[in-house]
């Protein structure tokens, strides 16, 4: 049966997403990177990988982002994690970005250990299960008390977001960028604002 306009189901959003619903918005408030290879390979550069997240941060500043998330790569995570460390050091802009770090996980598994944790909750009478919302949920996830992410960008080619962060890209305007992370310059980060820019945010509704 073919669903008219009139008979589409509404939908539904937690609170948090609908306070910080701001249509055609041109600058990202939160935004979140997959930091991704486009191959495995051996050890990344250390000097590569500072320039890329550099580039990333003061890109960050330079736009007025107040949020960055970023998922550690699976691949060089030693050379991530010193180079961040090396980027906070260093570049005194980097305090006027809150940088939120995630170790890479199976999205999936993210959200059975939320819903686990709340039928636990459920089963001590602690929570009615009709009671249930979206908050409820997003409570037990590595980004709560975040606001949602307004752009998802994900590196190392392809079409898939590897898994992470799927309950919070729900509404998240997403991007793939076809360079590996530790090549990520200025240039790539700008024009992936500059693509957010053009696009009218639905939140998953028709118009």
């Amino acid at each position: 049966m073919t669903t008219t306009l009139a008979e589409a189901p509404r939908i539904e959003r937690t609170s948090r997403e609908t306070s910080q619903i701001k249509p055609n918005a041109s600058v990202p408030c939160h935004v979140a990177i997959v930091l991704n290879s486009c191959t495995e390979h051996g050890a990344v550069p250390t000097d590569l990988a500072f320039a890329a997240l550099r580039s990333i941060v003061v890109g960050c500043v330079e736009r007025g982002i107040a949020l960055l998330t970023l998922i550690r790569p699976t691949d060089g995570a030693d050379t991530f994690d010193a180079a961040i460390a090396s980027v906070r050091a260093h570049e005194p802009r980097a305090n006027n970005v809150k940088l939120n770090l995630i170790s890479p996980r199976n999205g999936r598994e993210e959200l059975l250990e939320s819903v686990r944790r709340l039928a636990a909750q459920a089963q001590r009478h602690a929570i009615a299960p009709e009671k249930i919302v979206g908050e409820n949920i997003e409570n037990n996830l590595s980004t709560h008390g975040l606001p949602p992410i307004d752009l998802l960008i994900a590196t190392g080619g392809g079409g898939t977001l590897s898994g992470a962060l799927l309950w919070q890209s729900a509404y998240a305007e997403l991007l793939f960028v076809d360079v590996e992370w530790h090549h990520f310059a200025s240039h790539e980060f700008n024009n992936a604002l500059a693509d957010y820019a053009t696009r009218c945010r639905k939140f998953g509704g028709l118009a």
